[in-house]
């Protein structure tokens, strides 16, 4: 099933507002994801968020007597290629991180931008004017302040780093490649359905992750899990509406307020809870939170 999609400024106001729903749960996400990892192991949990979301989703469509549900007796090829997208996303990053620092990682994932404007540029034939390439550019600035806060950039280049490097590389061009296809497929299908097709894939792909059930883990550790379940449910929803609104440049950029929205988390949950995440809100924050906020105006402006 199609919808239409609705027509100029509101539609526009529709994708920037979906956007920044999924800024707001993607940046929620590293402090559930780090509560979770407490017993979990990581390569569970991004199979048990495919697991579930897959059931989640398909029982409401069900429920709601939707014809998306069809799709999974012979889901479209595309659709299983930007389901292996996300799960190479998922998988390769946090491989990654085992290789490489935080700080580079951060950065590193942030180059999916880029690669989403390339391939909107080449297959789905979206504009690319020097507004819009400065506007992604100055973006990433901001990401860049925000997620280095004045450390050591010795972990971008360093031999000992430079395997995690590459494959956090890789998962952001993994990324962009499930995204595109979203954007594509958003043409003939619903992003419900092409959502429910990507998280039943997706959970066959790992599935071999799904029987290291954590028995000892705690139960906080489960709640965490439950709600970054949620989180891909909301966020992935909002992210693939908003592709149907605006262009994916536009919607990949807003995005990218994440990080300031973590480290707004961080220093929240550090007021309450002192010490419990590291980090803090510096002038490296304010700075790069700027930047992005300037960047995406700028992108907005070339829509």
């Amino acid at each position: 099933m199609q919808g239409d999609p609705l027509p100029g400024l509101v539609s526009k106001r529709t994708g920037v507002l979906l956007a920044l729903v999924t800024a707001a749960f993607w940046g929620t996400m590293p402090i559930a994801g780090k509560i979770a990892l407490d017993g979990i192991s990581p390569y569970f949990i991004s199979w048990f968020r495919f697991v579930t979301a897959a059931l989640i989703l398909g029982g409401l469509l069900w429920w709601q007597g939707r014809a998306e549900t069809q799709l999974l007796r012979r889901p479209p090829l595309l659709m299983v290629v930007a389901a292996a997208g996300l799960a190479g996303n998922y998988i390769l990053y946090i491989a990654g991180l085992q290789y490489t620092t935080a700080t580079a990682a951060q950065f590193i994932v942030q180059t999916g931008t880029i690669f989403l404007v390339t391939w909107s540029a080449l297959f789905l034939g979206e504009r690319v004017g020097p507004l819009r390439v400065i506007g992604v550019a100055i973006t990433l600035g901001g990401v860049f302040l925000v997620t280095w806060n004045g450390e050591s950039l010795e972990g971008l280049w360093s031999s000992d780093t430079l395997l995690g490097n590459l494959m956090v590389m890789g998962s952001a061009l993994s990324w962009s490649l499930y995204a595109v296809l979203q954007k594509r497929l958003g043409r003939d299908h619903s992003a419900a359905g092409i959502l429910l097709v990507v998280y039943a894939s997706g959970a066959v792909l790992t599935l071999p992750a799904g029987v290291l059930v954590p028995a000892e883990a705690p139960w906080w550790a489960w709640v965490a899990l439950l709600f970054l379940v949620v989180n891909t449910i909301i966020a992935y929803g909002a992210f693939a509406e908003s592709l149907r609104h605006v262009d994916a440049a536009v919607t990949s950029t807003v995005a990218a307020f994440a990080p300031v929205l973590t480290v707004v988390g961080v220093a929240i949950a550090n007021h309450f809870w002192p010490g419990s995440y590291p980090g803090e809100f510096t002038l490296y924050t304010l700075a790069g939170g700027t930047l992005i906020l300037v960047g995406i105006v700028v992108v907005l402006r070339s829509q």
